[in-house]
């Protein structure tokens, strides 16, 4: 503890916000994990995992140190009083709930359920947000080319069931399905 302290004293934060990046400095030291993958009694798997979390380690600790470099160019604000905003938004986080509270089981309360169930983020499973996402982003971007003709005509509500022109004025592969009744 106290060789963290004193590491802490050298990079000399001089607010909270230094004292983060700092700390994180500290913690991610990539030391004992390169003694760990050297060590004679180590196995070539342990060795590599410890080699691995080095080099991850030192990126963290670099990418710790730009932060504090750049903080320690910002130039420096006077202290701002806050006043009791602190009271305030703690107060207010109390009165709302975290979550809606669990409905009562009963058939009644499932008839009175929402057509669109609403769910929190952390309930769903990734494949279910994986579909969910790309839905959107094709919604987004307007993507329809990949829909089959049965989906666009479901999709636009396309019913028209007579002939689709002349069947000379066809192509022979739009004549070939005409005749499959494909078209």
């Amino acid at each position: 503890m106290q060789g963290g302290l004193d590491r802490l004293g050298v990079l000399d934060s001089r607010d909270a916000l230094q004292t983060m990046p700092a700390v994180t400095v500290i913690a991610t030291h990539a030391v004992d994990a390169c003694r760990l993958a050297f060590a004679p009694d180590a196995s070539a798997v342990q060795a590599l995992c410890q080699r691995a979390s080095a080099t991850a380690l030192a990126r963290v600790m670099a990418g710790a140190m730009r932060s504090l470099k750049q903080l320690r160019l910002q130039p420096a604000v006077p202290a701002r009083d806050w006043g009791n905003a602190a009271a305030a938004l703690a107060g207010v986080l109390r009165e709302v709930p975290a979550r809606p509270a669990e409905a009562a089981r009963s058939a009644k309360a499932a008839a009175e359920e929402p057509a669109e169930i609403i769910r929190w983020i952390d309930e769903i499973d990734d494949a279910e947000m994986n579909e969910e996402i790309e839905r959107l982003r094709r919604e987004a971007a307007g993507e329809w080319d990949n829909m089959t003709k049965p989906e666009w005509r479901e999709f636009f509500g396309y019913t028209y069931t007579g002939p689709v022109a002349p069947l000379e004025m066809l192509t022979p592969a739009s004549r070939a399905a005409a005749a499959a009744g494909e078209a």
